[in-house]
């Protein structure tokens, strides 16, 4: 769990490490919110998820603001959010978009 970072700079770590290799990153927030970050040639894929409980509408708008995440990005989740039943059932949103030509605030 991250402790008092600042959401901007736990999002670019991720995205700055994924850059390096292409595998994935994760790390758990507040809340219980996980985010996973995968970027392979300039694409982002993130994922917001949580166990139990969706995350928030507010939640969802203060991600996209904090991580810059372009208006244009295409969800890859269902229109409210994906559930998926492991030993929880977890609730998720899959956001996609492409570096190139964006301002990159994680080189």
């Amino acid at each position: 769990m991250i402790g008092r970072r600042k959401l901007p700079h736990i999002f670019a770590d991720l995205v700055h490490a994924s850059r390096q290799d292409g595998q994935l990153r994760r790390t758990s927030l507040s809340g219980g919110v996980e985010l996973v970050v995968r970027v392979v040639e300039g694409v982002v894929t993130l994922t917001i998820k949580r166990p139990r409980v969706p995350v928030g509408a507010r939640e969802l708008i203060t991600f996209r603001e904090q991580f810059q995440i372009p208006d244009d990005a295409e969800i890859l989740t269902p229109p409210e959010q994906g559930q998926k039943q492991l030993h929880l059932l977890w609730y998720f949103v899959t956001l996609r978009w492409s570096l190139k030509g964006n301002h990159d605030a994680t080189d």
